[in-house]
């Protein structure tokens, strides 16, 4: 079942709305043509608090090469809606009541890049049944593992169509402030024939915070989607190395010298084992993009590290075996 999303700006009774965060985001892989995307809006404060900024970043990856895009504007050159994000003339996002997925275009005029999107949900949405306690506020967010594509993709003039593409989209909101104890671990690897899904919120650390899996395979009443907690589910981090392809964005980057060469996994390991279903999980990592984020209300940082690379998913569910593979993306920060 589909159920229709929201935006959540803060009302004019929050106590916490300087430290509102909204993010729509969208991943979208297509083997077969050699395409890897990240598109991710952000609104940072409230619409009132002169200090407020949105953020739009969109990775690429497409004929072994990268093409990226961050820009951050004041609060003034967005429009939020209940079901839409406008950063600048840049980027929209817009959620779709009605199919339960997301559509995004992306154009700039300085850019080489192009990007219209139609994400169609296949499996049924993860959502957290609660906020989660998040550094000095809470995070609460929602996932489709698994949507296909309509739309195409323009890198240095040249077009490649995305329909058939898989996706992955999700939706994050709280209130909490970049630079604090925060982190978290996220993966997203989508196949054909079903989708992994890996959150845990921690500490900047990583030493601690429960970790949660879905995953989504197609059944006989049609896609179900089946989770595991923290006492069924097993993270290993390997393979540790320093380094990044590419920091974003420029300025930002020159500023923070000491974050070059991040000490980051090269491996991801997963395991779930509740007693009935058994799951092995594991992705290679070639492919680390560094995204620094910057706190509109006080001199805080944090580092989103987005890491591609193939994975593969195997194991036994509901007495039944299967086997994923394809491109997926595991998000480490801190």
């Amino acid at each position: 079942m589909i159920f229709a999303d929201r935006l959540r700006p803060p009302g004019p009774h929050d106590q916490r709305g300087d430290a509102y965060k909204d993010w729509l985001h969208l991943n979208v892989f297509d083997t077969a043509r050699g395409v890897a995307l990240v598109v991710n809006g952000a609104v940072h404060g409230a619409a009132d608090d002169p200090r407020a900024v949105a953020s739009a970043t969109v990775l690429v990856h497409h004929a072994g090469r990268w093409s990226t895009h961050h820009e951050t504007v004041s609060r003034s050159q967005t429009t939020v809606t209940e079901r839409s994000l406008a950063v600048a003339d840049q980027l929209l996002l817009r959620l779709d009541p009605v199919r339960g997925g997301m559509d995004t275009t992306f154009r700039h005029p300085t850019s080489n890049l192009a990007i219209h999107v139609e994400a169609v949900p296949r499996t049924p949405v993860i959502q957290t049944a609660a906020p989660i306690p998040f550094g000095s506020g809470w995070i609460a967010w929602r996932a489709v593992p698994l949507l296909e594509s309509i739309g195409y993709l323009v890198v240095g003039g040249r077009r490649t169509s995305l329909d058939g593409a898989l996706a992955y989209h999700d939706h994050n909101w709280g209130r909490w402030r970049w630079g604090e104890d925060i982190g978290w671990e996220w993966a997203a690897w989508p196949s054909p024939d079903g989708a992994l899904v890996m959150s845990r919120a921690t500490d900047r650390a990583h030493g601690q915070g429960a970790a949660n899996i879905t995953i989504a395979l197609p059944g006989r009443g049609g896609w179900q989607n089946r989770s595991y907690g923290a006492h069924s589910v097993e993270i290993r981090l390997a393979n540790w190395r320093r380094g990044c392809h590419r920091r974003l964005p420029g300025a930002m980057a020159a500023l923070h010298a000491e974050r070059t060469s991040p000490r980051l996994p090269g491996r991801v390991e997963l395991r779930v084992d509740d007693g009935f279903d058994r799951v092995t999980a594991r992705l290679e990592v070639e492919h680390v993009m560094q995204i620094i984020v910057a706190e509109p209300q006080f001199a805080g940082y944090s580092y989103i590290h987005e890491m591609f690379g193939p994975f593969r998913v195997s194991g036994v569910r509901g007495g039944e075996k299967f086997t994923l593979h394809g491109q997926g993306v595991f998000e480490y920060v801190d």
